[in-house]
C-alpha cells in the first residue's frame, strides 16, 4: 500500500524509472514501488529528481531477459547523495523553475509549428490561385 504523498516508481516495463507522487492511497502492484521518507531530513522532490537524472542508469541496471525489472534489492542499495536539508530545498526549487520554463518553451514551440502550418498552407494555395 502506498500513502498520500508516497514517491511512486515504475519498476517493471517500458516505463522503468518514471515516477509519480500518490495523491491518496492505492494497493499499488509489482511493477511499482512507493518510496516514503522515513525522517524529516530527505526531501521526496529531491528525490524524484534525483531518480529522473538517472533513469537512464536505472534501465541499463534494470534489463530483464524479456523487459526492464528494477528488483527491490537494487532500489534498495541504490545510492543517493544526500545533501542537507537547505540544499535539497534549493536544488529542488531551481529543477522546478527550469521544468517550468522547459514546459512554456514547448508550449510555445508547438504554438509556434501550428502557425508555421497554417501559415505553409496559405501559401501554398496561394501558390496555386497564381496569387505569388
Amino acid at each position: 500500500m502506498c500513502e498520500p504523498g508516497d514517491l511512486l516508481i515504475c519498476v517493471r516495463g517500458a516505463t522503468t524509472g518514471r515516477t509519480n507522487r500518490a495523491d491518496q492511497t492505492y494497493c499499488i502492484g509489482r511493477g511499482i514501488a512507493a518510496i516514503r521518507s522515513r525522517h524529516d531530513e530527505t526531501l521526496l522532490d529531491y528525490v524524484a529528481h534525483y531518480i529522473r537524472a538517472q533513469a537512464d542508469r536505472i534501465l541499463a541496471v534494470g534489463r530483464g531477459s524479456t523487459f526492464p525489472n528494477f528488483t527491490k534489492a537494487q532500489l534498495t542499495n541504490w545510492k543517493l547523495p544526500l545533501l542537507p536539508l537547505p540544499e535539497q530545498h534549493r536544488i529542488v526549487e531551481y529543477l522546478d523553475g527550469v521544468q517550468t520554463q522547459v514546459a512554456e518553451l514547448k508550449r510555445l514551440q508547438a504554438e509556434s509549428a501550428a502557425e508555421l502550418e497554417r501559415l505553409g498552407g496559405a501559401v501554398l494555395a496561394r501558390a496555386f490561385r497564381g496569387e505569388l
